[in-house]
């Protein structure tokens, strides 16, 4: 099992370390553009737990998101608690 690496285009990485710049963009935003910035440049799993206090489980969900939509797979797909009627 090949594990895919993830290449930057010029645009990405730009538009990415925008987000871990801003001070508007919401944390977890910005951390999930670090962690892919961090997985671009070689870092392993163990290496982006560590810097990051994440689990593996985050990284690859981010990544695989990442790799199969690119800078929209990064949208937060939280909606919120729905409520009920009483």
């Amino acid at each position: 099992m090949t594990n895919p690496k993830i290449r930057l285009t010029p645009k990405e990485n730009k538009e990415l370390r925008r987000r871990l710049r801003s001070r508007t963009m919401a944390v977890a935003e910005a951390r999930r553009a670090q962690i892919i910035l961090l997985l671009a440049q070689g870092h392993s799993f163990g290496s982006i737990r560590r810097k990051l206090s994440c689990t593996d489980r985050s990284i690859n969900t981010w990544k695989q998101r990442f790799l199969a939509q690119r800078l929209p797979g990064l949208a937060s797909r939280y909606r919120g608690r729905k409520t009920h009627p009483q």
